[in-house]
């Protein structure tokens, strides 16, 4: 189990809109609003890099609002 901390920013005006849309996704475990070059923090939980990555890709990209992701993964210890 790897966990992935995704920075999302979003089109301005969008983002109460986006963050609704990411509680709906049963992979996100934790959600943050942020200021700063990012404005949403997402927590997700995977089996291994490549579903975090479709998860990513498939799921949180698409969302309307969503202009670019970063993801960082955590060093399990």
């Amino acid at each position: 189990m790897i966990t992935g901390f995704i920075l999302i920013a979003v089109a301005p005006g969008t983002e109460e809109d986006v963050y609704e849309e990411l509680r709906k996704l049963p992979e996100i475990k934790e959600l943050k609003s942020v200021f700063g070059e990012y404005d949403i923090i997402a927590t997700i939980k995977s089996k291994n890099i490549k579903e975090l990555s479709k998860t990513v890709v498939k799921k949180i990209r698409p969302i309307d609002g969503v202009i670019t992701t970063g993801t960082l993964i955590s060093m399990e210890e």
